[in-house]
Formats: structure tokens, sequence, C-alpha cells
């Protein structure tokens, strides 16, 4: 993300030269990291339009940053938070305020707790009258043209996206490996000279090339065209996530191991739909194809009443069998039905 930040100063000016130069020369001493501060708990993504609730309050001093922001990566270990906030002045303005995280008054909540990615500590970051100096602020504009464009932020999409593509790539290299190393007794061979397992490889290498291929025909031929970058980010994020699954689903129960590879990578790729622009709205509106479908798991747990719970893991007819989902839930044939 500071890296980001960066190539948006090289390619716009959008700091003011004295801050971006204060920056630098802050960076020869030590490490400078930095990080956009955006959704909110009550505004969800900023992506789908509408205004901050954190508030800049004008002072003598500069602002008054009061408000409390969610998912920020690397939140315990930033220097600089870059806080979307609108102003209470009238009429009212939007911007990005630029506040040092050793500042009094920032509060951070270590709420991160997700399945995968737990390593990025995107937690939860409270601001309560932090202090800013007048002019460390970025695009202040009015409210009526402040909300996000996903437009300019495609290519670092795609740039994201292939961290989830080398994630993927390590799934597909475990997986190989793992096929040439287990020899089940009553087989006398590697897993990986069976039929099913050739089938798989040819699938997985389909999807992460696939994927490949079209990202970086985005950067070599769409650069200019951010709806294209949107595109192949997308399409390529499907892939992904496509291919680590189908990895996992022919292990069967080691591929679901903590100490397997594919497993390890599994969750890193299927946390990819937030970085996707509209990532939810998209995949609560998208279509389940015929060979999709989505089953209830049965939970059980000893001296307590069986639960229901939702899967929307996918897979191809007949192979319901071979997937486990978690190390203490089993999902079961019988119980199952599609919705």
């Amino acid at each position: 993300m500071t890296i980001f930040t960066h190539l948006g100063q090289a390619a716009g000016s959008k700091w003011p030269e004295p801050l971006y130069r204060r920056l630098l020369d802050d960076a020869r001493d030590h490490p400078i990291l930095l990080n956009a501060a955006r959704v909110e708990p009550e505004l969800g993504s900023p992506a789908r339009g509408g205004l901050p609730s954190t508030f800049a309050r004008r002072t003598a001093g500069g602002w008054a940053i009061s408000g409390r922001k969610r998912f920020v990566t690397g939140a315990l270990g930033l220097t600089h938070f870059l806080v979307w906030a609108r102003t209470d002045e009238t009429p009212q303005r939007v911007g990005t305020f630029v506040v040092p995280s050793q500042r009094p008054g920032i509060k951070v909540i270590e709420n991160w707790k997700s399945l995968g990615m737990r390593a990025s500590g995107s937690h939860d970051v409270e601001f309560l009258d932090v202090e800013v100096p007048l002019e460390d602020v970025l695009d202040l504009v009015d409210v009526s043209v402040g909300t996000q464009d996903n437009r300019a932020h495609a290519a670092a999409s795609v740039a994201l996206t292939a961290i989830y593509l080398g994630a993927a790539e390590a799934a597909q290299e475990a997986f190989i490996r793992f096929g040439h190393e287990r020899i089940p007794a009553n087989l006398g061979a590697p897993i990986a000279k069976t039929e099913r397992f050739i089938s798989a490889a040819g699938e997985i290498d389909l999807l992460v090339g696939g994927a490949r291929q079209i990202l970086f025909n985005a950067l070599d031929h769409s650069l200019d065209e951010p709806e294209a970058l949107i595109r192949a980010r997308l399409l390529a994020a499907r892939n992904i996530r496509d291919a680590v699954q189908l990895a996992v689903r022919t292990l069967g129960n080691p591929g679901l191991f903590l100490s397997t590879p594919p497993r390890k990578t599994l969750l890193f790729p299927s946390s990819d739909g937030p970085h996707v622009t509209d990532g939810a709205r998209r995949q609560k509106s998208r279509r389940i194809p015929s060979w999709e479908k989505r089953h209830t798991m049965h939970l059980s747990a000893p001296g307590k009443q069986t639960t229901q719970e939702s899967c929307l893991m996918p897979f191809p007819e007949g192979e319901h069998d071979e997937i486990h989902h978690h190390r203490s839930r089993r999902c079961r044939r019988q119980p199952c039905r599609a919705v």
C-alpha cells in the first residue's frame, strides 16, 4: 500500500510538496509505512458511493479528526494513516488527512479475525480529536465531487491480484509435489500417476496460466483503460480462486490439514473478494451456474443441538464425498440439499 501511495504521487502529484518532502526526509532515518483508512462500520465500502461519517473539525492549529475506520491493513505497524473524512465547514468538503500514528487520540482495536490473510492485521482504528496541521490534507474538495472513483484504483487492484496469483502458483507447486510424494500402499505408485490427479493438475494449470495471461495482457495493452483493467482483475481472481479450491478438493482430507501448503494458500485467494471493486454487491447478485450448488451443513457437537450453516463451496456433480470443509465440520451426504 505504501508503494501505491508513492506511485500515485509520481503519476499525479497529489501531495503538497512540503508534506511529501518531509515524508521522504523521514524515510531516510526510519521506515515510513502508509495506508488508507477509508471503510467505516456504517458506510461500508466507499466503492459503492456515499460520504464518510468521520469528521475533520477546524481548530486554531489545523484539524481535529474524529471517527472510526475498519479494515485498516497493517494498522499496528503503520507510521501514517491516510484518513478519509469530511469537514465541519459550510459548505462541507471531503479529503484525505495525513495522520501520524503516534498522535494522541488514536486507538487500534484488534478485531481482525478473518479466515484468511490474518497476518495483514486489518484492524479497526478509532480517532478521537486527533490533531493534524492545516496543510496535511490531500484532495480536499466539495462533497458533491468527493466520492470514490473506482477507475482511478484499477491499476492498483491489478497489482493486488498479482499477489493472489503468487499464492495460487504456490498451491499448484505444492499440489504437484504432494501427488508425487504420496504413495498409497494399495496403489503402489504415486497418486500423481492416476487419471483423476492428472486431469485435475491439467485443469489447475489451465486456470493459473489463464489468470497469469489475463493479468499480463492487461498490463501490456490496457494500462490506460480502467474498465479493461477491472475486468481483467475480476476474471483472473475467479481463476485463481477456482484453481486453489480444486487443488484442495482433489487432495481430500490432506488438502485441509494445517500443515498442507494448498490448505495454507486456500483462504488467501478466497479473501480476494474485498479487493474487488464493489465485490460484496456483485457476489450477492451473481447467478449460480448449474454445476455450483449451495448445500446446508449440519453441524453437531457433544451436548449441543444440531445447527445449520450455509456452505458456499462450489463443486461439480459427483465430487461431493471429496469435499470436507473444516477440521471440526463434516459435510454429510444425506442431510445436505441443494437450494
